[in-house]
């Protein structure tokens, strides 16, 4: 693909996600490629900011109190 067109995909937010994707990495992905950076998810303001991007569904298994306590899958 040339650049250009790339470009063109990205700033049209012209993509597709695979049937077979995960749901939660779906919604995560829609949420954070929405074109007006306001409607984002975890954009600030009204709509949450930060907490609202951790409580996404994706993120639900993660224990964020005890973070820095967790061993890195490998």
């Amino acid at each position: 693909s040339h650049e250009y067109d790339i470009f063109q995909k990205v700033v049209k937010a012209d993509y597709t996600i695979p049937a077979e994707f995960d749901q939660d990495a779906s919604g995560l992905i829609k949420g954070l490629v929405i074109i007006d950076p306001n409607e984002r998810l975890g954009a600030g303001g009204s709509k949450g900011g930060y907490a609202e991007l951790r409580q996404h569904s994706f993120f639900q298994p993660i224990d964020w109190i005890n973070l820095d306590k967790q061993t890195i899958p490998e």
